[in-house]
């Protein structure tokens, strides 16, 4: 089998060629990291020729794309077609930053070639399972607004892993997980087992903890004050809390959590760091007093060898000699084009024996 993996950016799309030929395990055809094009038809048509160059002139037998947002509708992955389709366009509203360009990739690629098959995973979809407490505002209800996860496809396979290692000593189904993504968009879950009971994001990627050049949490009376003083308007604010802000903000120059944790205890950036960790230990804490106890913490995404720093130090700051102090963590090192390379194949396998045991 040999899949095409989509991933949509803020600016540019990113692809990966996977293949399961020779070997019979996934692995990813050259170059080592994502190839990365322009978001618009001429750089989706780029990905799809380099694509067919890398598989030997033949195109993928499936292209699995990563959509942002689902909603509730999305509750796990679907093969695309015309009904699906239908419900991804009236979800636009409710995105209307990120579903544009998903349905552009959709579209051109149902165009270009429409006898592949194509799959839809949702970072959303692990947290369709939310308890009301969680996910609800205290806001008018019928404003339709609730909070969402961001990264449900990577806290989905660190709860997995999890699960793998800690299932045997727990003794049971699964375990206490707190799953900590690190990236551009930093953001904590809680899950017992696979089941998601609470996450730092809210209905944008703009709440929870800072990002890169994310504001995270902020006093709503801020933004007003802000756009009072400077007569700002919608998109000047939103342009300043989403791309100027975060912890590029406090270093005052191009920083990320990767960057800020290289650095020592004493360098030019260990106040970022102090204050990075302080709101990542509140957060976990959050995380821990949800779920009752820790079994174990997951580090994922870009940057998630900063747990190598930030796993001891949450551990011994949450629980210090008490009957917790050796709770466990690690750090998955798949990237999110493995992930969704690894369920596609899962899944194509499942749909062909669901259909041979159909025709059977």
């Amino acid at each position: 089998m040999e899949i095409l993996v989509l991933q949509s950016t803020s600016r540019s799309l990113r692809f990966s060629c996977f293949t399961d030929a020779d070997t019979g395990a996934m692995r990813r055809v050259a170059p080592e990291d994502c190839e990365e094009v322009e978001l618009d038809h001429i750089g989706l048509q780029s990905a799809l020729d380099t694509a067919q160059c890398r598989f030997g002139g033949r195109g993928p037998d499936i292209i699995a794309v990563r959509i942002v947002y689902g909603g509730s509708q999305f509750k796990t992955p679907v093969f695309l077609d015309h009904e699906v389709a239908a419900r991804l366009n009236r979800l636009v509203p409710e995105s209307p930053m990120h579903m544009p360009k998903s349905l552009m990739i959709i579209s051109h690629c149902q165009e270009v070639c429409p006898e592949i098959p194509i799959i839809l995973f949702f970072e959303t979809s692990f947290f369709c399972g939310l308890p009301a407490r969680e996910y609800l505002y205290a806001i008018e209800p019928k404003s339709g607004s609730r909070r969402v996860g961001y990264h449900g496809l990577f806290h989905e396979a660190a709860c997995n892993a999890a699960r793998l290692r800690q299932a045997p000593l727990t003794g049971k189904s699964g375990p206490s997980v707190v799953s900590i993504y690190c990236g551009d968009h930093n953001e904590i879950a809680a899950a017992n087992g696979t089941r998601p009971v609470m996450v730092t994001s809210g209905a944008s990627p703009l709440e929870g903890l800072p990002g890169t050049t994310m504001c995270g949490d902020i006093d709503p009376a801020v933004l007003l004050e802000i756009a009072t003083r400077k007569k700002w308007g919608p998109e000047q604010i939103n342009t300043v809390i989403s791309r100027h802000s975060g912890i590029t903000a406090l270093a005052g120059c191009s920083a990320t959590l990767e960057t800020v944790f290289a650095n020592s205890d004493s360098g030019p950036l260990s106040r970022v760091r102090e204050i990075m960790q302080y709101r990542i230990l509140l957060a976990t804490g959050m995380a821990a007093a949800t779920l009752g106890s820790i079994d174990v913490i997951v580090f994922s995404g870009p940057f998630s060898r900063v747990g190598t720093t930030l796993g001891p130090y949450l551990a011994s700051r949450l629980f210090g000699k008490g009957p917790q102090r050796n709770v466990q963590w690690f750090c998955l090192d798949d990237r999110l084009d493995d992930l969704i390379a690894k369920r596609t194949r899962m899944l194509d396998r499942e749909f062909k024996i669901a259909a041979m045991s159909t025709r059977n």
